[in-house]
């Protein structure tokens, strides 16, 4: 989680720093995290609906704790 935390933060120290990001388009940070965890949720949906996926370097377990993630960083 720290880990990609610094890929789209530039390193910051603040965690939320990617989310709070989304304010400047007028979507507040929680709904930004809502709509991401949505994003690997559809992603999950596709792979049991078509039984694989097209990125194999992303897999379904990687976005099950992205999710887990997610959620953490919103219950923050």
């Amino acid at each position: 989680m720290r880990a990609k935390n610094n890929d789209y933060t530039a390193g910051s120290a603040d965690p939320f720093a990617n989310f709070r990001a989304s304010e400047a388009l007028g979507v507040p940070g929680v709904l930004s995290i809502l709509i991401r965890m949505m994003d690997k949720m559809q992603r999950v949906r596709s792979f049991v609906e078509l039984g694989a996926l097209k990125v194999k370097s992303e897999s379904v377990d990687d976005a099950f704790l992205d999710i887990v993630n997610y959620a953490i960083l919103a219950q923050g």
